[in-house]
């Protein structure tokens, strides 16, 4: 049954992408989720994957669900570094345990590097030749840090209005039948977090949730949505892809990034899944050599 799942997934990922990133991992689940800088027209979309473990399991009953009695803790962390344009989307890295940041500022794309999550070492990016070199400036403080992150880049909250989710800034307004995202959330519930990104007159959609998948004793999963002061919590009976949502004012673009194509040990309640990643093209980031040269 797997294997078919598997055939099937595979599939039909090549006929929609024409690149297709694949990487194999097993765990007790998997938490995932999306971070998200906007430019003018495009933007930089960085999907955290961490597979996890049970740990701290006192006077475990193994006859229940362990995701009700243990902790988990992440084996370990890596990243996609994706572009996206009016063009398409690409993947621009995959990082294991550390990540550069993207944001925008001064009408220019900026990227930061860090080793202690202190000190941020500042680079432009050069969108056409896919490199980058030093701005000379350097910022201090995770908390400051993530402050001009999040203030670079427009972002406007969805509100509920009976059947339709609003999103409005202080140029434009849009609207859209919720039963068009439901069906590709992990939960209902977590339409009333979605958050906007206006890219001219499109508008990105995302969740800024940490997305979390714990597998049970029934096969079915525990899921446990999250920021710092939201959380939403349900059961589902799958693992759908990591989506984002692309809205000109008419027609909605739905958009799977990552796919988790997965055997659910039940016994050992753990998850075995590969991940393909479904996108346009890569390209690499390198140091603009010509340009240091000149500095």
């Amino acid at each position: 049954m797997y294997k078919t799942r598997l055939l099937l997934f595979v599939i039909l990922i090549f006929l929609f992408s024409p690149f297709v990133s694949a990487n194999k991992w097993s765990g007790s689940g998997v938490r995932i989720w999306l971070s998200v800088s906007g430019g003018k027209n495009d933007a930089f979309i960085t999907i955290h994957v961490e597979p996890l473990d049970y740990t701290h399991c006192p006077e475990m009953n193994k006859s229940k669900d362990m995701a009700y009695q243990c902790s988990v803790v992440p084996s370990f962390h890596e990243d996609y570094v994706l572009y996206l344009n009016e063009s398409g989307i690409f993947l621009g890295g995959r990082y294991l345990d550390r990540t550069p940041v993207f944001f925008y500022q001064n009408d220019s794309w900026i990227m930061a590097e860090t080793k202690d999550y202190v000190n941020y070492r500042l680079y432009i990016f050069n969108k056409t030749t896919k490199c980058f070199y030093p701005l000379y400036k350097n910022i201090t403080g995770q908390r400051r840090f993530m402050e001009i992150v999040e203030n670079s880049t427009l972002r406007v909250r969805g509100v509920l209005e009976n059947n339709t989710i609003v999103f409005s800034s202080e140029k434009n307004t849009w609207k859209l039948p919720i039963k068009e995202i439901n069906p590709y959330l992990w939960l209902n519930e977590e339409s009333k977090h979605l958050v906007g990104m206006p890219l001219n007159d499109r508008l990105l959609i995302y969740s800024p949730l940490k997305h979390q998948a714990l597998a049970l004793k029934n096969g079915s999963f525990l899921i446990n949505l999250y920021s710092f002061n939201e959380q939403v919590s349900g059961i589902s009976e799958a693992i759908k892809p990591v989506s984002i949502f692309i809205f000109d004012g008419k027609k909605l673009r739905h958009v799977s990034l990552l796919y988790l194509i997965y055997d659910v040990n039940v016994k050992k309640q753990s998850i075995g899944y590969v991940e393909e990643l479904c996108i346009k093209g890569s390209f690499n980031i390198t140091k603009c050599e010509d340009l240091l040269l000149e500095h």
